[in-house]
């Protein structure tokens, strides 16, 4: 009997000392606990802020004749008229204070006359066309001085894919004066192969990889200038396949391009505010490719502010290239490589333009934006080889 009296006191003690122990080490969990929150555990949640919304609308329509499109005699030159509808979506927002992205999503809807021999050749390359793109870039900016930015890109239309991506690296000098950057960047084709009758032939593919540099400085307070230079290796299939080039006998054949284009472009740039409240631009180009194309663009532009809200641009732009050494408007059926595109001749070109802006501030009363945008522009585009382009764009946005 004592020893279950001895047993029964000292379960007794093992319990009573069992649940202090939980209950005190409980206590101590909890104390130890409570200081920590979701945010110690997953981390300071950034926000998301929106910084901007724009709408564009962009009417394209070219007139002109050229010897690769098949609307017109076996000859030629055809008919290079087109219209292009290009609807457009911007948006650009912040995660946080470091990490900036920028949406961009364009749709093109576009009719054109060379593609095909007839209206009804449904096998060929249509006249009528739609076109969607996305553009996705995000910039970080890891230190006061370092930007890194990711660019990703898909194109899609009923006989064409398009793939790219881009890196880009930004190193600002310490008092942010002076700003040098690198990129890289690829893009994979992808579309069908037609001949010039309206055969299809499967598929192919061009690759198109580039490198860029730029330097940009403060020159004085109220001036900034820009050195770019940009190299790009294509390869694959160069032409859009369906093009033609008039022979000798009267009849058409398929244009070819070599498998291979190594393309040098040096750029620069001059901004110059002006003291009544206006601001020129200086933009002037030097290219060179291995298809013998040597080309030289300049381009004027001035601004103009009329009040806080209203400012006014105007521009022209000046272009003058050779021909690609394989360019010609009669062939001998077989030659490759050959072709008539009117893009690759010899030219002169003029640019003419003029835009509007409204910057209204609106105090965050229509949809929470400190600012509403509106513009119209409006370019016309004319060259020696007979083809001539007008383009009219509207817009309409919102800063926050």
């Amino acid at each position: 009997m004592p020893s279950v009296k001895r047993s029964l006191v000292l379960f007794v003690l093992v319990f009573v000392t069992t649940t202090l122990l939980v209950l005190t080490g409980s206590a101590v969990v909890r104390a130890e606990m409570a200081p920590i929150s979701d945010e110690a555990i997953l981390g300071r949640r950034e926000p998301i802020v929106l910084e901007s919304l724009l709408a564009r609308y962009t009417y394209f329509a070219q007139d002109g004749s050229g010897y690769q499109s098949k609307a017109g005699p076996p000859g030629g030159p055809g008919s290079e008229w087109l219209h292009v509808h290009e609807p457009q979506v911007e948006v650009v927002f912040r995660q946080g204070d470091r990490i900036r992205h920028r949406l961009w999503l364009p749709i093109d809807i576009v009719t054109a006359a060379s593609p095909v021999t007839k209206p009804d050749a449904v096998s060929a390359a249509s006249r009528y066309n739609q076109a969607v793109a996305l553009d996705w870039t995000t910039s970080y900016r890891a230190t006061r001085a370092v930007t890194l930015s990711l660019r990703e890109g898909v194109h899609v239309e009923r006989m064409f894919r398009s793939y790219v991506l881009g890196l880009s690296a930004s190193f600002a000098s310490e008092n942010e004066d002076r700003t040098f950057t690198v990129g890289v960047s690829q893009t994979n084709d992808w579309f069908d192969v037609y001949d010039v009758t309206g055969r299809r032939h499967g598929h192919a593919n061009r690759s198109t990889s580039g490198v860029s540099f730029a330097l940009s400085q403060v020159l004085s307070p109220t001036t900034i200038g820009e050195l770019n230079y940009g190299l790009t290796v294509q390869a694959g299939e160069l032409g859009n396949t369906w093009g033609g080039v008039p022979t000798n006998t009267g009849d058409r054949d398929s244009e070819s391009y070599p498998g291979r284009r190594l393309r040098h472009a040096l750029v620069g740039r001059l901004a110059q505010f002006l003291p009544w409240n206006g601001a020129a631009r200086v933009f002037g180009r030097f290219y060179d490719d291995t298809y013998g194309i040597v080309a030289f663009t300049m381009e004027l532009e001035l601004l103009q502010r009329l009040s806080r809200a209203i400012y006014v641009r105007a521009s022209y732009r000046a272009h003058v290239q050779s021909g690609a050494t394989f360019y010609t408007t009669r062939t001998t059926p077989g030659t490759s490589p050959a072709t008539a595109d009117s893009d690759l001749q010899e030219l002169g070109a003029r640019t003419l333009g003029a835009k509007i802006a409204f910057d209204i501030p609106t105090g965050n009363t229509f949809l929470g934006a400190r600012t509403t945008h509106l513009d119209v522009a409006y370019e016309r585009y004319f060259r020696t080889n007979d083809l001539h382009v007008d383009v009219i764009s509207c817009a309409v946005g919102f800063r926050f």
